[in-house]
């Protein structure tokens, strides 16, 4: 019977919403304000707070010069540098002079300006002496002969993608380790591309912050981004003008057949049309109450079938495993229709390599990749007890090189979980061509990285959480590439975690793929840190000789991958099958970082688990042998860091 009165009481106080809007006046809107004065150089309006002569017309700070009333220019460190452009956040300056490219130590930006260096540029310095950490050494950039300077042992750098830059930087003395003398700056709009136009694009903000700063009344305010302590004003949606009380603010602004109506002309416009706005309100209300009405038949005849009896039989199941826990239950909630939608309805155009993964982009833009388990219709109430904690912990981990688990649905029978999308496929797909020639062929350099990086992860879940995580599935196909080809570690959600007993390890049904499993573990059913072990040593077997773990067109004795590189170790002749790509005949010191590799992964794959490396000891010797890579490297000239 409530249900029924909670139906009636929801569609009356709609209704009373409905007549009370439009019984009520539109909101009035201020009237349009003009700036105290306007300054222009040529034909060119100085926004707030620029100015150029008269203070009251600007603030502290924001002053430029305009040189035969055509051209603005800003003097930054005693030189006169040529404004080309005025953005809503930020200034582009023309750093070129007679001399082609600009002096490094000379550009740098003092106390009186409010002004720092953007990360929307894409730096490539000059004559450089040192360029053994240079992110991008020997950049060849489309554009740079529009600039007609010679570019000499140059080294291209894109601060977008530099995590330690913070706001507030005002010269280039952070990269004083090149011993570079020259720079020069183009556009780098998004972190994506950048553009033919050459220039140092400044932000700027008003010194202060949003707790005292004060923007119009339509507006609202913002940090700036790369200016320390700056902020800037932005008009609400709905609202043109610039933000600043001190400026022109912001004014109501709409359209009616195709031109733009501001301020006072929106508002009496809007209002002229209030009987046609009732009418159609009233015409509306109407046809909610006919919805809610057919929306209550729906839901009703829904309740009443098995079908959606089952559906919320599963939500209730869930639901009072969640109050069980030992801990409380963190991990995001998804709704299945949240991520029907998010995947077009599960179909197989959004599928990502084998299994059910299906990659998906939610409303708020985030994308995702979403995965459908297959293990509870069996499982007793404690197995999905223990699953439930199992999400629980993996959800709260965060490193580098782990796939991020970001949350679950649990209103069907087996769980859907949802992890950070991983956009540049997997190592395997890289090694084995999967997808054609066309894709990264990994040098030695790069291939290093990605078995440190890696170990590091899995040592990291076997040694620092609370209860230590055993992967039971390590291939190269779960090694996946980020959008900066850097690798992180996926498929870890059917992990075991582990409270131990005195060391004893997981008695458990093998779930790795063949060719990876641990062959003690096959015997025994014991699973351990040292299982993963074994089948990362078969991971790096697959990195130095590019071939499949298992491949049935090789002959019957070498099928296995494991078996045929321990083989040629023992027979002295491991060098026949390392991946000739690698071109370790040419380079000496690379061919015995190779070898060093090998005799890990030769470790690693002892019968006895007793004898093999932990994970932390296998990170530890990649991590070593990586560094000597990097100074190997050092000062010769070497392609990027992939090759495409």
């Amino acid at each position: 019977m409530w249900k029924h009165y909670s139906r009636r009481k929801t569609i009356g106080v709609i209704l009373v919403l409905i007549m009370a809007l439009m019984g009520s006046d539109l909101p009035t809107v201020s009237s349009t304000r003009e700036r105290n004065c306007k300054e222009f150089c040529g034909d060119t309006l100085l926004p707030y707070p620029f100015y150029t002569k008269s203070r009251s017309c600007g603030r502290d700070g924001f002053k430029l010069e305009c040189y035969n009333n055509s051209t603005l220019k800003i003097e930054l460190g005693k030189i006169l540098y040529h404004v080309t452009s005025i953005l809503p956040n930020g200034i582009i300056v023309d750093i070129m002079n007679s001399n082609c490219f600009p002096n490094l130590e000379s550009f740098r930006i003092d106390g009186k300006h409010n002004y720092a260096i953007s990360k929307d540029n894409f730096i490539q310095f000059s004559s450089c002496k040192n360029r053994t950490t240079c992110k991008l050494p020997d950049c060849n950039l489309p554009y740079a002969n529009v600039i007609q300077c010679k570019v000499v042992n140059p080294c291209c750098f894109s601060l977008v993608y530099d995590k330690t830059w913070e706001p507030g930087v005002t010269n280039f003395d952070r990269f004083s380790e090149w011993q570079c003398s020259k720079f020069i700056s183009w556009g780098f709009p998004g972190g994506t591309n950048y553009t033919s136009i050459t220039g140092l694009k400044l932000e700027w903000g008003i010194a202060g912050n949003c707790t005292s700063f004060q923007c119009d009344a339509n507006a609202r305010c913002e940090a700036a981004r790369d200016v320390k302590a700056g902020v800037r004003c932005t008009c609400n949606v709905g609202y043109e003008g610039n933000g600043y009380i001190e400026g022109n603010g912001c004014v109501k602004v709409c359209t009616r057949d195709g031109k733009k109506l501001y301020d006072k002309d929106c508002v009496d416009w809007i209002r002229s049309n209030k009987k046609i706005l009732e009418a159609e309100l009233a015409a509306a209300a109407v046809l909610a109450v006919g919805i809610m009405v057919f929306v209550a038949l729906i839901i009703w005849m829904k309740r009443n079938t098995p079908a959606w009896k089952l559906g919320w039989s599963y939500k209730s199941q869930w639901a009072g495993l969640l109050a069980n826990l030992d801990e409380k239950f963190n991990t995001e909630l998804f709704s299945y229709k949240t991520l029907y939608q998010a995947t077009n309805g599960f179909a197989d155009s959004q599928k990502c390599g084998h299994g059910s993964v299906y990659a998906g982009c939610l409303i708020d833009g985030r994308h995702v990749a979403v995965k459908r388990m297959h293990c509870c219709s069996t499982s007793s109430q404690q197995g999905r007890l223990q699953l439930l904690n199992e999400i629980s912990l993996i959800s709260s981990i965060e490193h580098p090189n782990l796939v991020r688990l970001l949350g679950c649905c649990l209103e069907l029978e087996d769980p859907i979980l949802v992890y950070e999308f991983v956009p540049n496929g997997t190592v395997a797909q890289q090694l084995h061509r999967e997808h054609g020639d066309s894709l990264v062929l990994f040098d030695w350099r790069s291939r290093c990285a990605i078995a440190a990086d890696a170990a590091g992860a899995l040592a990291y879940l076997h040694n620092n959480l609370k209860a230590p995580v055993y992967h039971r599935n390590i291939k190269s196909s779960n090694i996946l590439l980020d959008s900066a080809f850097e690798c992180k570690i996926g498929d870890f959600g059917l992990s075991r975690s582990v409270i131990f007993d005195g060391g004893t390890p997981i008695s458990t049904t093998p779930q790795e793929t063949l060719g990876y499993l641990d062959p003690e573990c096959l015997q025994t059913h014991h699973f351990c840190d040292k299982s993963d072990v074994y089948s990362f040593g078969v991971v790096l077997f697959e990195i130095i000789t590019g071939m499949k773990a298992v491949d049935l067109s090789r002959e019957r004795k070498d099928i296995n991958i494991a078996t045929l590189a321990v083989a040629k170790i023992k027979a002295d002749s491991f060098d026949d099958i390392i991946d000739p790509s690698l071109q370790v005949t040419h380079q000496p010191r690379v061919r015995a970082m190779v070898q060093r590799v090998a005799k890990l992964a030769f470790k690693c794959l002892e019968y006895e688990k007793e004898n093999r490396p932990t994970m932390r000891e296998v990170a530890s010797e990649l991590l070593a042998i990586h560094r000597e890579n990097d100074v190997e490297f050092e000062g010769n000239k070497s392609p990027n860091k992939f090759a495409f």
